[in-house]
């Protein structure tokens, strides 16, 4: 990547991030559960999937207002995202064919059958 996508890419990053870190705060203080761990934990999985979905919107047609919605509750289920994100992944890599056949199924509308 040249000087300029980075930066592009930067100027994305950068506010979804800040999205995320406030959605993590104010998750954290209505929450009140677990410590400090948790709590940091929680704002790690909000920051990344804010950055990771905001840079994914970056270049769509949707409005910046509903960008900015979408981020903001992402980054407010960010740990059920990243939870199945790990057990798809655990799925996976334990049978692969199993798990292509059921999303297959999914696809056709079979749900699991």
């Amino acid at each position: 990547m040249n000087q300029e996508e980075w930066q592009r890419a930067l100027q994305c990053a950068g506010p979804a991030g800040a999205l995320g870190l406030i959605v993590a705060v104010m998750r954290g203080v209505i929450d009140q559960q677990g410590g400090w761990k948790v709590w940091l934990s929680g704002l790690t999985a909000a920051i990344l999937v804010a950055v990771i979905v905001g840079l994914g919107l970056h270049d769509t047609d949707i409005p910046q207002y509903m960008q900015i919605a979408i981020v903001g509750l992402c980054a407010y289920v960010s740990r059920d995202i990243l939870t199945g994100v790990v057990q798809l992944s655990g799925m996976m890599a334990s049978s692969p064919f199993s798990f292509l056949e059921k999303i297959r199924d999914f696809l056709r509308g079979r749900g699991g059958q």
